[in-house]
């Protein structure tokens, strides 16, 4: 008997299949891109909300700004309209807005802007309006403009 030569083939082993994947196959790289992206974004929450916080009393002056515009007689409306801007401008400076009067007043508040708010007229009509009784402003809806706007736009005197 003559031996059968063997089939080379059969000698083979099956196919072997590569080990699946692992559930994040990322490089370290990728990591490192994601703990600077949740950096970024906890630094720029936290930058957001201490600029919320710092001008709380700006959203705070807006709305008794509101409640004043529904407020009939107008010297008393430029009376509280003229308190409210010296706290706020207390807020701000401090001893210099507690002594301005008149027209250094004017110059002050309109100082923390870019942009002029207030005309001298406009102001000039605010101060008298405060301290008289009886008194009736020319343009109101102007001056509410003026205070609603300055409340706004205006900015800290120091590197703010």
């Amino acid at each position: 008997m003559t031996p059968r030569p063997t089939d080379p083939l059969a000698q083979l082993a099956d196919i072997h299949l590569p080990p699946p994947p692992a559930d994040f196959p990322w490089a370290w790289g990728w990591f490192a891109l994601l703990g600077l992206l949740l950096l970024v974004a906890l630094t720029g929450a936290l930058y957001w909300r201490r600029c919320y916080n710092r001008n709380a009393y700006r959203r705070a002056a807006l709305a008794e700004l509101g409640k004043l515009a529904q407020q009939s007689d107008d010297s008393l409306y430029a009376a509280s309209a003229n308190q409210l801007l010296r706290r706020v401008a207390l807020q701000l400076d401090g001893q210099r807005a507690a002594t301005a009067r008149g027209d250094a007043w004017c110059e002050l508040l309109n100082s923390y802007c870019k942009h002029p708010v207030f005309t001298t007229q406009q102001f000039a009509e605010l101060e008298t309006a405060a301290y008289q009784a009886t008194s009736q402003l020319t343009d109101r809806d102007g001056l509410h403009r003026s205070v609603s706007t300055w409340l706004r736009t205006h900015r800290r005197a120091k590197g703010c």
